[in-house]
């Protein structure tokens, strides 16, 4: 799939009223062969690309595209045929414009520029996901060329002239059209990493919405101009609440910030997990991912280590299945949070994971059991009422078990009904 540039200057033949087609073909890969009615100044020319406008001035036209060429009607809209989304790598980046964000020092330059390397060079990404190898460019506004080698060189890159990387680059508007110019020059550049957003954008105050959402409509656009991969780097806030039912909560600055991408990655760091982070991939076209990384010293970049719903929470998976057979009977998803001291999200989330994998059995809405035949573990319990204790490691617990016949809160969540994280 392929498009034109908003704007693209191509020769004008005055006395055929012909555009020259060898030579827009040659700039923007497609013909203009129709004649041409500049009577007016502003004219409808067909391409195989849709109608565009034609303005005339001095000998040479202006073809931009028209309105015309993006309206559909119900039934033209429906029967339209598009593409499959191309992705540059596999689950993670494909056209369009993507926020990546985390702490500082979490690792998500380190992660951008081994990206762009695997993909001009080839490589799997993190050691295992496919790329569509390609050119690409590499804007750093905090790194400078001595620490980008030392980088490099340790992810073992060798040298290729299709990663173009600059250390310094205009900013804000001035910046968003350089970028522009450079793009139409070097169109077979697919990848573009900006490091970061707010160096590039040069944004007062990173908490205007009008602000925020304009810039990243900025360079969305320039990203479908020519379905290409933008990728803007960003940091996290630094409150320390992360809620990973809703990454769009982490980001730093207003809402725009996250609303206006077409795709999201999250870098969380998790030193107190079974790996040392996770990658959170979300998107409007394509289906979410949470990929579980290691970092690898020797490469001092990212390393695959699996699935995160495979690895991540495994003791509070432990926890819930213990206390199903603990309870040797049906629990509801705020009995176990209330149990378990967690959030009734996250356990209605983990509920979810555990149903589909067979690992527990939905009884009705909101109530759960372990599979038929499973063994309930004996334990130290004891009997109050409608209400039962348990010893676990010296500590008490006390829970109300809802009986089956109990009405369940219809506010209540369930993990496998609902998408796990809102899409923004």
């Amino acid at each position: 799939m392929y498009s034109i540039p908003e704007t693209a200057k191509a020769k004008y033949d005055p006395l055929n009223e012909h555009v020259l087609s060898e030579d827009f073909a040659h700039n923007y890969g497609t013909p203009i062969t129709s004649k041409i009615d500049i009577h007016n100044g502003i004219v409808m020319v067909p391409t195989d690309r849709g109608l565009y406008e034609v303005h005339s001035q001095e000998g040479t036209i202006t073809v931009v595209p028209s309105s015309q060429s993006r309206q559909f009607t119900l039934s033209s809209l429906l029967s339209t045929e598009f593409p499959e989304l191309i992705w540059y790598v596999d689950r993670l980046i494909t056209p369009g414009l993507s926020l990546l964000w985390g702490y500082a020092k979490s690792g998500k330059s380190i992660l951008a520029l081994h990206i762009l390397v695997d993909i001009v060079l080839g490589r799997k990404v993190l050691g295992t996901l496919a790329v569509k190898q390609s050119s690409a460019l590499f804007i750093s506004l905090e790194d400078g060329g001595r620490r980008l080698k030392q980088r490099l060189q340790a992810a073992g890159a060798i040298g290729s002239d299709n990663l173009i990387i600059h250390t310094d680059w205009s900013r804000g508007t001035e910046g968003v059209r350089e970028l522009e110019l450079f793009l139409d020059v070097h169109p077979a550049i697919r990848v573009v990493v900006i490091d970061t957003l707010f160096l590039f954008s040069k944004l007062p105050d990173s908490n205007d919405y009008s602000s925020t959402i304009s810039l990243m409509e900025t360079l969305k656009r320039v990203a479908d101009d020519r379905d290409i991969c933008i990728i803007a780097l960003h940091h996290s806030k630094k409150s320390g609440r992360e809620d990973s039912t809703d990454i769009t909560q982490t980001a730093l600055g207003s809402t725009g910030i996250v609303s206006g991408p077409d795709h999201l990655l999250y870098l969380k760091r998790t030193p107190e997990g079974p790996t040392d982070a996770v990658l959170f991939f979300r998107s409007k076209d394509a289906e979410p991912a949470e990929i579980a990384l290691t970092f690898d010293s020797t490469i001092q970049g990212w390393r695959y280590a699996g699935e995160a719903d495979e690895m991540a929470d495994t003791d509070e998976r432990q926890e819930i299945l213990e206390l199903l057979r603990r309870n040797q009977g049906s629990m509801s998803t705020g009995d176990i949070a209330d149990a378990l001291r967690k959030k009734k999200a996250a356990v209605s989330n983990l509920l979810g994971r555990l149903v589909k994998k067979g690992a527990v059995r939905k009884l009705s809405y909101g109530i759960y059991t372990l599979p038929s035949g499973e063994s309930c573990n004996p334990c130290n319990c004891e009997t109050e009422g409608s209400k039962e204790v348990f010893h676990q490691d010296q500590e008490t617990r006390t829970f109300t078990v809802s009986p089956l016949t109990q009405e369940v809160d219809a506010e209540e969540s369930e993990g496998e009904d609902q998408a796990q994280v809102p899409l923004f």
